[in-house]
């Protein structure tokens, strides 16, 4: 039994996912850029929104809420900067992986980044749910939901143990070269 793999050059499913991460990478600059100009909107309006929420028959005003909106927004900036760098990163442990050259210690160091950012994103996700408590005090009946989900702990420490296997690869064909 013959099993014959595609070279990495012309490996189809890495092509996709290659494509795939581009596309997430502009994406997620474009949802932040979108977030970053509506940000400032939202503080020169204040008094519309106030008429608005006055509509919709809440006591609160956008005054009250921009403190609050405003730290979930940026929270979210921050969230979306870490997935662009996570999706960053990834995307040049593929194309070393299309180059047919995975096993370098750039590619460790990448993971061991990944998995910070990870952990970073998890973080920010826990205080984003607090953020959305505080707004729930201004305005009743808001979705808020305050989690700490451990399967992203576990993609860190992943990304960290195969950080360590990358770095002992990219060591042991060191040793290999230097014997050649």
């Amino acid at each position: 039994m013959n099993l014959s793999l595609p070279s990495p050059a012309k490996d189809p499913l890495l092509a996709i996912a290659i494509t795939i991460t581009h596309v997430l990478r502009i994406l997620s600059l474009a949802v932040g850029s979108i977030i970053a100009i509506i940000l400032p909107v939202i503080w020169l309006n204040t008094a519309k929104i106030s008429v608005e929420m006055a509509k919709e028959g809440l006591a609160a005003t956008a005054t009250d809420l921009l403190p609050p909106l405003t730290l979930t927004l940026l929270l979210v900036i921050a969230a979306i900067y870490c997935a662009w760098r996570f999706l960053t990163k990834l995307l040049a442990i593929m194309h070393s992986v299309q180059q047919g050259d995975p096993f370098i210690a750039a590619n460790a160091d990448r993971l061991r980044d990944m998995g910070w950012t990870v952990i970073a994103m998890n973080l920010l996700g826990f205080a984003m749910g607090a953020a959305m408590l505080w707004i729930g005090r201004i305005i009743p009946d808001t979705d808020q939901d305050v989690s700490f989900g451990i399967s992203g702990l576990f993609l860190a420490l992943l990304l960290f143990i195969l950080a360590r296997v990358f770095r002992h690869g990219a060591a042991m064909r060191s040793d290999l070269e230097g014997t050649v």
